[in-house]
């Protein structure tokens, strides 16, 4: 029997404030958020009851800004180790992981595996899949997606 197969989008420098915030990095975590809190049903925190779904823009304002706390301020409540701090890091390399970012890459993960789970329980696991593939998505996130290496 083979192992499940699963996509870890990554990023190429920290998203949120302070962060590095390059535009395409920034998009993937508008995506990943966005189907955590609009495109999946029953997930969208009362924190966000007024707010749009996210666009995927590549620009970190006030709308991302609540989306990202509202993810980690989630995983608070249940139980999961995440700084207080408003960024989500890249996954380091391994050669390159230390403690102090072991909280934020974690947080990464759980965005990707939280995503991943969620489709899959409501038939949609292409939304995440094959996240490349939506309509909406920008050239240059497109582009980047390619990059992504499925891991057993």
């Amino acid at each position: 029997v083979s192992k499940k197969q699963f996509t870890s989008y990554n990023i190429g420098g920290s998203v949120g404030s302070p962060g590095t915030n390059i535009p395409v990095d920034v998009k993937l975590i508008q995506a990943l958020l966005r189907m955590v809190f609009s495109d999946l049903e029953g997930s969208r925190p009362a924190v966000l009851a007024n707010d749009e779904p996210l666009v995927l823009d590549g620009i970190y304002g006030p709308i991302t800004h609540r989306h990202l706390r509202a993810f980690k301020d989630e995983m608070r409540r249940a139980n999961f180790p995440t700084v207080a701090d408003g960024k989500i890091d890249p996954f380091p390399s391994p050669k390159a992981g230390t403690i102090t970012r072991l909280k934020q890459k974690f947080v990464l993960n759980k965005l990707n595996d939280l995503c991943d789970a969620r489709a899959g329980e409501q038939g949609k696991s292409d939304l995440y899949q094959k996240l490349g593939s939506w309509d909406d998505i920008p050239e240059d996130l497109r582009s980047a997606l390619k990059t992504v290496v499925f891991q057993p």
